[in-house]
């Protein structure tokens, strides 16, 4: 068992004072989702139950059977990728929209997620957020507001919990009802009709059985290593990372300029972790799953059975709730970060080395590549999702 947060912990030294923040909302859940992840054998991951940091374990077979379940992972998508094709090639344009939506949601937490060695810039950026938050120094003024926000994510990632099972017993009860249910397995190894439906009374147990299975595994396994990365280590160290900097306008300049020197590390292993893959994929990918998604409810919701239907909800919210959530905290950090650094302004003063070091304080932005997100980028992004929804619906009226 190897530590991966490396030599940065002297770096992030803190207060005198150990004071938990947002490390006791979110601590459980990322146990819980290493512990589900580790048992679907999708991660090196683990905890270490003494300082709580995220470990990394190097064993060779468990890294050839990472490696062999992320074939099969890609293996199922293509796939998916060729039923939807065929679909749209016989006319039958319901289901292959439908499916596209599914398919694009899979091709979002595989990119998120799979990676023929692992992200431990993951477990890299966790333990600096855990480090950071345990050795931070609450401002007395701002605890009332800190806990508000704590109970908040708790709460936010409660729910997120569920997201998982919830598609896996949608797509379950969609299956029982329509086996040959695109773009699923049982679509591609059935003897189905041109857009779908066959004799369910010829299907025997043993193949029930099976492609539930390889389903559920397949499902689960996805949206659970997906949202690790994304929501569970992205977004929750993005939304801790905007708390600490609302609190720095609080701070005297001495005092908040050390904290805000810490958190530009963290800016910087956020922009690290996320610029190659997790930004450009929530970008480019997700507004496809919300299109669709909200076109599939609105055009073809009564053709849909429930609870087969839930599928496309809650794949259009967790899109929406997480380019918005990236988007518009992303969007926040800029903008506290100014006005935090407005405020040292006043206290400098004409004192000539306080005023060097404003001048060299930047404000903090999540960035990828030479771009970053700012305050406008989720209502540019979200009236794109508009326009390219009523485009669909009058494509197809």
């Amino acid at each position: 068992m190897v530590p991966v947060h490396g030599d940065i912990d002297f770096l992030l030294n803190g207060g005198t004072t150990i004071l938990k923040m947002f490390s006791e909302a979110f601590l459980p859940y990322i146990k819980y989702q290493i512990k589900v992840l580790r048992l679907f054998k999708c991660v090196p991951f683990n905890v270490n139950s003494n300082n709580e940091i995220i470990v990394t374990e190097t064993k060779n077979f468990q890294k050839l059977l990472r490696q062999f379940i992320q074939l099969l992972q890609w293996s199922y998508f293509i796939f998916m990728c060729r039923k939807v094709y065929t679909l749209q090639k016989e006319g039958c344009h319901l289901k292959a929209i439908s499916s596209a939506m599914i398919v694009a949601s899979r091709l979002t937490v595989l990119l998120f997620s799979y990676n023929w060695n692992p992200n431990v810039k993951a477990a890299t950026l966790f333990n600096a957020l855990v480090k950071f938050d345990k050795d931070y120094v609450i401002n007395p003024s701002f605890q009332d507001l800190i806990r508000k926000r704590a109970r908040s994510l708790k709460m936010a990632l409660f729910l997120l919990t569920t997201v998982p099972e919830t598609v896996y017993f949608s797509s379950f009860r969609r299956f029982v009802q329509d086996p040959c249910s695109p773009p699923f397995l049982g679509s591609v190894i059935l003897n189905c009709a041109r857009c779908g439906g066959t004799d369910k009374s010829r299907i025997p147990w043993y193949m029930w059985v099976g492609l539930v299975l390889l389903d559920g595994y397949n499902t689960l396994a996805c949206l659970h290593n997906g949202f690790f990365y994304f929501f569970y280590i992205l977004l929750v160290t993005i939304f801790s990372f905007l708390q600490y900097i609302r609190d720095l306008g609080k701070r005297t300049m001495p005092e908040g300029f050390k904290i805000y020197r810490r958190l530009q590390i963290l800016e910087v292993l956020i922009s690290d972790y996320s610029r190659t893959r997790l930004l450009p994929c929530t970008l480019g990918v997700a507004p496809i799953v919300e299109v669709l998604g909200l076109f599939t409810i609105i055009k073809f919701h009564d053709r849909i059975p429930f609870p087969g239907i839930l599928i496309f909800p809650i794949g259009c919210m967790t899109a929406l709730t997480g380019l918005a959530s990236l988007e518009t905290m992303s969007g926040s950090v800029v903008i506290r970060s100014e006005e935090a650094i407005s405020t040292w302004k006043k206290e400098a003063g004409s004192n000539p080395l306080r005023r060097r070091k404003l001048r060299s304080l930047q404000s903090m932005k999540i960035r990828f590549g030479n771009n970053y997100l700012d305050r406008l980028t989720a209502l540019i992004t979200q009236d794109f999702c508009l326009n390219q929804t009523v485009s669909l619906l009058i494509m197809f009226k």
